[in-house]
């Protein structure tokens, strides 16, 4: 049977997607452009043109299914604080996943947040929705679970979320000299232990604050 264009399309669209993410991956946003896609994807410059007007728009769909990804990670915390499962628990495990797949593709976090900062928090910019989303999300758990107000919740979240990409954007060499050890490994250790005794500490410092002690 003929392939018809729709599957043509979609075809081109991923090949296209797939070597932009390659690129990302291996040298970064900033050697990323329209031209280096066409070159390694096998397509023309104008064919890539035809379906990215802008390296930014590519940008955007490269970062598609990392925003899938982190919206699964909390969407699986609130199936685990639904089955009765501790706020801690859940949170050092969604934590100790996103920080492994961080430092597996740190780009594409960067990525994330220097678009953000760049546009200068544009409501109709598609990252910048999918953090607030993921920010009321994450703050709504904490308003239920811990019996604290919103603005506290917001907070609270956004300070476990700064703290796992500051480390996250960590390259190897300074992530070693912050844990002040040599091996990369140890080092990754390290960190994941400390965000899961910072997040303890965290909910438990805002418990304390809410009953008054």
């Amino acid at each position: 049977m003929a392939r018809g264009p729709a599957a043509d399309s979609a075809e081109t669209f991923d090949k296209i997607v797939s070597t932009a993410k390659r690129i990302l991956t291996e040298s970064g946003a900033g050697r990323l452009n329209l031209r280096q896609v066409a070159s390694e994807s096998g397509l023309s410059l104008g064919t890539v043109q035809y379906y990215f007007s802008s390296k930014d728009k590519l940008l955007a769909s490269c970062l598609v299914d990392h925003e899938a990804l982190i919206a699964g990670y909390i969407d699986g915390a609130q199936q685990a604080l639904s089955t009765g499962t501790p706020l801690e628990d859940v949170l050092v495990t969604a934590v100790r996943a996103i920080f492994r797949h961080g430092r597996e593709q740190p780009e594409f976090y960067r990525l994330r947040l220097f678009r953000v900062l760049d546009a200068k928090h544009d409501p109709d910019m598609a990252e910048e929705r999918f953090l607030l989303r993921e920010l009321e999300m994450t703050a709504g758990m904490f308003v239920t679970h811990l019996g604290i107000d919103r603005v506290q919740a917001r907070l609270l979240a956004q300070t476990i979320a700064m703290s796992v990409v500051r480390y996250i954007a960590f390259d190897q060499r300074d992530l070693c000299r912050t844990a002040g050890v040599a091996e990369p490994i140890a080092a990754l250790a390290a960190v994941e232990d400390h965000l899961a005794w910072l997040i303890r500490a965290l909910l438990q410092s805002a418990r304390e604050q809410r009953s008054g002690r």
